[in-house]
């Protein structure tokens, strides 16, 4: 079956004959009509469709009601590419912030990914104070965008007495996170520049040893240096056979001593299995990769994250064996959790 796909110019017909229509009727049900016919030309607006945004841009800062509505909604699926349109929108939301197109406005600032509508959008959030489901779920879709303002979102949500605004809140900030996964995802799958260390699966080495395994990644730590080393995001493929990607913090810290200390750290952008569930694969990949001395070697998780009401951000310690003959570390357990400055201090280290 073939399925008739409207070309640009039909669909532009379409949409001034049906505003002309509309405009010009008489009866209800001429009304009616027309505004069908427009909303059905709106509902086929695709990314592509640049050409149409002088068009849309002025439907939707010269009506109102329905049509306003979904000529917003159709900006908002033309993505970035309707980024010209910005501050006719900014303007519109600003103006109506109590009726009914002002979510549909908001809608499409969040369809539209960049600084800017991440900017008009919490400016909405703290000056007009509208809804916050109005505006707070589109501001969750900018990912990357919106990290910055996560501070004062969360300010807001605990100060709040209203328990759905909460929810509102925590809920935004949760997608503001989940978005940034996405992002990092596809960054990850997407950029061959990026370096995706292979965690062999099942502790299988395809044959080799973990130390000849992983010689090929193989880094040098700055000699007779203290202090920070390495301060990176340490980016995995947890089975380089299925193509599992996930991330964690990496900082290798020198004492005076000349013992290490490495804070394998999870926090709400990280993707992949957590830190608490994957440390074993990654300390030992960490271990051959910068040629360690597990006798001196100290290990720590830390954990943050700011999606519930009481904000966590912890330490503990990992008891790990190191067993020489199969190179890799054991899985072992936690213990000495404490509040992660209090741990990384007592450590004498600073974060």
């Amino acid at each position: 079956m073939i399925y008739y796909q409207p070309s640009i110019d039909t669909r532009e017909d379409v949409l001034l004959k049906g505003a002309a229509a509309f405009k010009s009727s008489f009866s209800n049900q001429e009304k009616s009509d027309a505004l069908d016919r427009l909303i059905r030309g709106l509902e086929n607006i695709q990314p592509g469709d640049k050409r149409l945004l002088p068009l849309l841009t002025t439907l939707v800062r010269e009506t109102n009601g329905d049509i306003q509505v979904f000529t917003a909604l159709a900006i908002g699926r033309m993505g970035i590419n309707a980024v010209d349109a910005i501050p006719v929108l900014e303007e519109i939301l600003f103006k109506n912030v109590i009726n009914g197109s002002a979510g549909a406005v908001a809608s499409a600032l969040g369809g539209i990914p960049c600084k800017r509508s991440a900017e008009i959008l919490f400016k909405a959030v703290v000056e007009l104070n509208p809804l916050p489901s109005l505006v707070l779920p589109a501001l969750g879709r900018l990912g990357s965008f919106s990290e910055e303002y996560i501070p004062v979102l969360r300010e807001r949500m605990l100060k709040s007495d209203n328990s759905y605004d909460r929810y509102q809140y925590k809920k935004a900030i949760g997608s503001i996170y989940d978005n940034i996964k996405y992002e990092k995802i596809r960054e990850f799958q997407e950029n061959p520049s990026i370096f995706k260390v292979p965690l062999a699966p099942s502790g299988e080495y395809a044959g080799d040893t973990p130390a000849t395994f992983f010689a090929k990644f193989s880094e040098t730590l700055e000699d007779n240096e203290t202090g920070l080393l390495v301060k990176k995001r340490f980016v995995y493929d947890t089975n380089h056979f299925l193509g599992i990607i996930g991330d964690c913090g990496l900082r290798i810290y020198r004492r005076e001593d000349n013992s290490i200390v490495i804070v394998l750290s999870h926090d709400d952008t990280a993707v992949g299995p957590s830190i608490i569930n994957n440390y074993e694969s990654v300390a030992t990949a960490v271990h051959h990769i910068y040629g360690l001395d597990n006798s001196n070697t100290t290990w720590v998780a830390r954990v943050s994250g700011y999606q519930t009401v009481t904000s966590q951000e912890y330490a503990m310690l990992i008891n790990m064996k190191f067993d020489g003959n199969l190179e890799l570390y054991e899985r072992g357990s936690f213990y000495d959790k404490k509040p992660a400055n209090e741990l990384l201090g007592e450590l004498g280290i600073e974060w």
